[in-house]
């Protein structure tokens, strides 16, 4: 079963970049854990509004207000909060 999860994870992380590059419209390559709204043009706080939305309709998560706030520092932050999220998720599957 862990290692399953561990692919999981791996497939996870891709489909999250790939998420977040789609609402955000840019490149896929620009995302990694150290962009930012400050390094990332589209990132702006509607932005943000829209990606935790847009996130929380793909996954089937709910993330907390104090989540979305932290989430709102750079991408590394961004997919672990949603990482804990799908994690949480599977493990009550």
């Amino acid at each position: 079963m862990a290692g399953s999860f561990g692919q999981n994870r791996t497939i996870n992380r891709e489909k999250i970049v790939e998420v977040f590059s789609i609402i955000l419209q840019c490149p896929a390559e620009d995302i990694c854990d150290g962009a930012s709204p400050e390094t990332l043009e589209r990132w702006d706080s509607f932005q943000h509004l829209v990606l935790v939305a847009g996130f929380e309709e793909e996954f089937g998560i709910e993330i907390e207000p104090e989540e979305i706030d932290r989430m709102f520092k750079n991408f590394g932050v961004f997919r672990e909060i949603i990482e804990g999220k799908l994690a949480e998720k599977f493990l009550e599957a």
